[in-house]
């Protein structure tokens, strides 16, 4: 019992140390992301003050705004280079990529409760483990990424 509550200690305080570091390179992400955010959206806001409504084509860029906004972070934070060695403009890059591709509305799921994205998602999977199989036989649609 003593050894696995050393071995705990041990890895709350390497995940201390990593969460330490990346504060770090990216700087207070998380609090200038909620300015930015409550700025952005102040356009949605009820007239109730606490609740937002927002159009679902915004929903689907929100992650890669999220991601692009922690890029922006750690250059801001670190100008001189990024502390994680790694480029924060090419991340930011492919992030863009990303969004470019990327459906602007997911689907509703269909009448058996799947997300149609997921299941596409799932299908691929399985089609590029047989690697023989048609993908419009493994149940992907022909105009999916």
């Amino acid at each position: 019992m003593k050894e696995q509550a050393e071995r705990a200690r041990a890895a709350a305080r390497s995940l201390g140390e990593m969460l330490y570091d990346k504060q770090l390179a990216y700087g207070n992400s998380g609090g200038i992301a909620l300015g930015l955010w409550e700025a952005r959206l102040a356009q949605y806001l009820e007239p109730d003050g606490r609740h937002y409504r927002i159009p679902r084509e915004l929903i689907a860029h929100l992650p890669r705004i999220t991601r692009l906004d922690d890029r922006i972070n750690r250059i801001v934070s670190n100008p001189a280079g990024d502390r994680m060695g790694e480029d924060p403009w090419l991340d930011a890059a492919g992030d863009c990529i990303i969004g470019h591709i990327s459906p602007r509305v997911r689907a509703a799921p269909s009448d058996d409760g799947f997300d149609p994205v997921y299941r596409n998602m799932a299908a691929r999977a399985a089609a590029d483990d047989d690697m023989d199989m048609d993908p419009i036989e493994a149940g992907i649609p022909a105009d999916t990424p």
